[in-house]
């Protein structure tokens, strides 16, 4: 079937390069498709042919003998394309079509032969067993089309905009039941229909359809709301919006909005939302600083002074190590960066300069807090012990807080030694990195040290070592991160599984590496580049398959080792324009029953079963590791050892058989599969109630050898304690050994609750939410996991639980508190393009809130007494126009210069777009509270300020 598909190839290139006839060339065609019969080979075969004609468009555009071809092929009997295969092949090769007379001839060509069948456009465009997740994504592809249409400038010579609308609206009419789509793909079309609405002004008819998917899509996904219309570009925005208002007061140190921020950063540090993004990080101090009252110097000080007080309060649970090395390592970067915006923003608009000294201004109020900082002292002294510019014994300067947090701020030229000198006399001049110091005892540059470290030729042992000794000198952080995360990278695209794989191990083994690469560099974008390299690595031409699988196991094991780490439940991740799915990473624990599987896919599980738990096998040979696919072996892993051990219990093969193929699996040729091995084999246990001793063995014999990965175990230890805490493993005499070889990965977990009962589950959110507050009204860092809140209720549920806890906060006089809290919760915190990576399936909270939560809210507001009606509008008030100049303040961070990728070309507000979409919703809504909060919002300078256009 291959060599058929390469001759339709070849046959309509030559054809057209030989100047053919659409009639001639389906004559060719033809006769080469004449012997197959099989239907799943001709959808091959019109695959093909509308691939080759499309790939051929985009380079000769709008060239007429192709058109005919792509013409005659459907509506020419002898050949198997019909217009979907078409449509199908257009929408996925519009990312490579750059002229847009070409992409609306093939539009116009489409709508041509759709209306000239007579046939609906399902059934026309879109084939009747179409699944859901195919149908969206083809919408999704179709949004793109329209959405880049409008960023064509016009043309006489074609009406893309017209034509793209007219596709999208019929396969939009083909949508039928979404249920069994999966949410990855629900969320993708969501993301993309909300980007549509808007930055584009879309016609009637469209901007319908779209509305009541976008409703669809937010019900599937577990909520109703409704998103934000279109807008026009905040016209006329100021640069400096008012402080004054329902923005609040301003403390001498406002420690809510600044911890929480902090905290932000750092928990989502692998994503879009963390530190590890610069523009992003830089961003919300560049929101923060403008809604703020405070000069630069304050400003800075507060910076300062947050992220000490969590490393304070993090350093008491004993989880300072992460929080050191970005109070240390990240965020004199940050704040240089930040600087520097501010002074080139200041040169563009010829205001003020900028404070040159703020920082160092800074840090002498800093100083003052000498509680605060005495905390984070490596051995917590009185204030006595530490006495301002009192010099310390020598040998104790090295480990000193103040020490060490003055001599980042100087090697990052944020503080001139002079200054330095009058807090803590006895510094050194410089402040030289053990990286910059090992590297010039080598003779070599830091670039090629570094790299020489994670070259084949370096032991995995002085590796780690090598981490160990770099991960305890944060001034050596930011340069390990500037050029590991590019050699990454390089080593990914050149298909270098070696050293690849070798960067990869050590990482994985290295969780404190791990984390200062995920504070220092762009961690999304080395796993959307291991991610690559994982779908497009070919073992067909390596000489040593078995060694290439060892490395490209390294790799897996990392991007799940990532996954789990830092909690990234998003399976979607960019390179550029190109779409990357870890889905098999997420769902490699999942058991196929065979019916489900494809015919290639059963024929590669026969094949292994037979190579691995079959007593007459010769073992695993190189043919076999060829011709399977790493993501295949890995999605199958799990089906492989529930089949055998059902075969074992069914006296199939016999217990050394099995035992002989658990025995391949521990090599580094086949243990990077075992995360979803183990989980499904703990998934059983747990469902069988240890009743099925054949699961309990395998199990315990894979976790307690030592030549299981550790990440393995970490992965998957809060799942195995789970498991071994019910009664019913109580009687199981391994279940001590189980328990305490989960504790020996990490500290032991606080001892896991085995209830059944949904509604403690459920409670937890409000709990959380309740503690955070407690926090904050107490003067403590507060911390909230909203991602994790939302993975066990909905949008709705926590936005109930939100409100009322904010309103009994305001009750007593909070609520100033509450305005800071809710606009953290509200806000945004990443882009929302489609080339974006969010590491999160959680829904933005703001559009939400504005227009599926307010109007109910304010219904149920009208029944209350005038003393609450007045409460609850003045704090509603406060947290709208509060979250609302955030977030406007936050997407105008990312619209200026450095702009992340993906955001070039945006050219609205959506903040703008939901404050005018909720203005109007008021102007018509009836009843005493949304009259009294829509007087409200225009009695406040800083709304109007803010939004001067509405």
């Amino acid at each position: 079937m291959t060599s058929n598909l390469s001759q339709v190839e070849q046959v309509t290139r030559a054809s057209y390069f030989s100047g053919l006839s659409a009639e001639e060339w389906t004559a060719a065609i033809s006769e080469v498709c004449s012997d197959i019969v099989v239907a799943e080979d001709l959808e091959h075969v019109a695959s093909t042919i509308c691939d080759t004609i499309l790939s051929l468009l985009a380079s000769f555009y709008r060239d007429p003998t192709l058109k005919d071809y792509l013409r005659t092929a459907v509506l020419t009997n002898p050949l198997p394309v019909q217009l979907w295969h078409v449509v199908r092949a257009f929408l996925k090769h519009v990312r490579t079509i750059h002229d847009p007379s070409t992409m609306d001839m093939i539009c116009r060509l489409i709508l041509d032969l759709h209306y000239g069948i007579h046939l609906g456009p399902l059934g026309s465009l879109v084939p009747y067993t179409e699944s859901a997740n195919d149908l969206l994504a083809n919408i999704s592809d179709a949004i793109y089309l329209l959405r880049i249409s409008y960023d064509i400038p016009a043309s006489p010579f074609h009406n893309l905009i017209g034509s793209s609308s007219n596709l999208l609206s019929l396969l939009l009419a083909c949508i039928g039941d979404l249920t069994s789509a999966s949410t990855a793909q629900l969320t993708l079309t969501l993301s993309s229909v909300h980007e549509l609405l808007q930055i584009v002004t879309l016609e009637d008819n469209v901007r319908n359809d779209l509305d009541t998917l976008l409703l669809t899509l937010s019900l599937l996904l577990g909520d109703s709301t409704r998103q934000a219309e279109d807008a026009e570009m905040f016209a006329n925005f100021q640069m400096t919006p008012s402080r004054q208002d329902t923005t609040g007061p301003n403390p001498s140190f406002d420690i809510l909005s600044g911890s929480l921020i902090m905290n932000r950063l750092v928990s989502k540090r692998a994503t879009q939302s963390g530190a590890g993004c610069e523009d992003i990080a830089v961003a919300n101090l560049l929101a923060w600083y403008r809604v703020s009252s405070q000069t630069l110097p304050v400003f800075f000080a507060h910076v300062i002074l947050s992220a000490i007080a969590c490393l304070a309060q993090e350093s008491e649970a004993g989880r300072g190590f992460i929080w050191k090395s970005f109070v240390l390592g990240r965020i004199p970067i940050i704040m240089g960066n930040f600087q520097e915006r501010l002074i080139l923003e200041a040169a563009a608009v010829e205001s003020e300069q900028v404070d040159a000294n703020a920082i160092q201004s800074a840090i002498a109020q800093v100083f003052t807090h000498t509680d605060l900082l005495n905390q984070c002292e490596p051995n917590v002294r009185s204030t006595n012990a530490l006495p301002n510019g009192e010099s310390m014994e020598e040998e104790t300067k090295g480990t000193s807080f103040r020490f060490e947090l003055l001599g980042a701020l100087i090697s990052s030229n944020l503080m001139d030694h002079p200054s330095a000198l009058e807090l803590y006399t006895g510094l050194p001049t410089e402040f030289p990195s053990k990286l910059s110091m090992e590297a010039q005892e080598s003779g070599t540059d830091v670039d090629m040290f570094i790299e020489s470290k994670f070259s084949p030729d370096a032991t995995l042992e002085d590796t780690i070592a090598f981490l160990e000794r770099i991960t305890n000198d944060h001034r050596s952080h930011a340069m390990l991160a500037s050029v590991l995360c590019p050699y990454f990278i390089r080593t990914s695209l050149a298909a270098d599984v070696e050293s690849l794989g070798r960067i990869c191990k050590a990482l994985t083994d290295h969780e404190q590496a791990l984390d200062i690469m995920s504070l220092h560099a762009p961690l999304h974008d080395m796993v959307a580049h291991a991610l690559a390299c994982l779908e497009d690595y070919d073992l067909t031409t390596v000489g040593d398959p078995q060694t290439a699988v060892s490395h490209i196991g390294e790799v897996v094991l990392f991007l799940q080792s990532v996954l789990a780490r830092f909690k990234i439940t998003s399976s979607v991740f960019h390179i550029n324009d190109r779409l990357l799915r870890s889905d098999v990473l997420h769902s490699s624990s999942a058991v196929y029953a065979p019916e489900s599987l494809s015919d290639p896919d059963k024929a590669t599980l026969d094949a292994w079963r037979k190579a691995i738990f079959d007593r007459n096998s010769e073992g695993i040979d190189d043919d076999i590791l060829r011709s399977t696919k790493p993501k295949t072996l890995l999605c199958l892993s799990a089906t492989l050892f529930s089949d055998a051990v059902a075969s074992c219990i069914a006296h199939r093969i016999d217990a050394d058989a099995l035992q002989n193929g658990v025995s391949y699996y521990m090599g580094p040729l086949l243990n990077w599969t075992l995360v979803g091995v183990v989980q499904a084999l703990l998934d059983e246990v747990e469902r069988a109630s240890f009743q099925s001793p054949q699961h309990v063995q395998v199990l315990e014999t894979i976790l307690a050898d030592k030549s299981c990965p550790s990440v393995v175990l970490r992965i998957t230890r809060q799942h195995l304690i789970r498991v071994y805490s019910d009664p019913k493993a109580q009687g199981q005499d391994s279940t001590p050994n189980m328990v305490s070889l989960a504790n020996s990965v990490l500290k032991p977990l606080p001892p896991t609750s085995t209830s059944k009962d949904q509604g403690t589950w459920l409670a937890q959110p409000r709990s959380m939410l309740r503690y955070a507050l407690a926090c904050a009204n107490a003067g403590r860092v507060p911390n909230l996991d909203v991602d994790r809140c939302l993975a066990m209720i909905s949008v709705r549920t926590f936005l109930d639980y939100t409100w009322r806890e904010l309103l009994e906060s305001a009750s007593i006089g909070k609520i100033e508190i509450c305005r800071r809290f809710a606009t953290y919760l509200l806000a945004p915190t990443a882009p929302t393009t489609p080339n974006s990576s969010p590491g999160s399936r959680s829904p933005p909270l703001l559009p939400i809130f504005l227009h599926a939560y307010v109007p109910n809210l304010l219904l149920s507001i009208d029944r209350l007494v005038p003393a609450e009606q007045t409460l609850s509008i003045q704090l509603l008030c406060t947290v709208i126009v509060s979250a609302l100049t955030f977030s406007v303040n936050f997407e105008r961070a990312l619209l200026k210069p450095p702009v992340p990728d993906g955001l070039a070309r945006m050219n609205v507000l959506p903040s703008a777009a939901m404050a005018k979409r909720l203005r109007l919703d008021l102007r018509k809504a009836r009843g005493q509270s949304a009259l009294a909060l829509f007087q409200k919002l225009s009695a406040s300078s800083t709304f109007v300020s803010t939004f001067p256009s509405l």
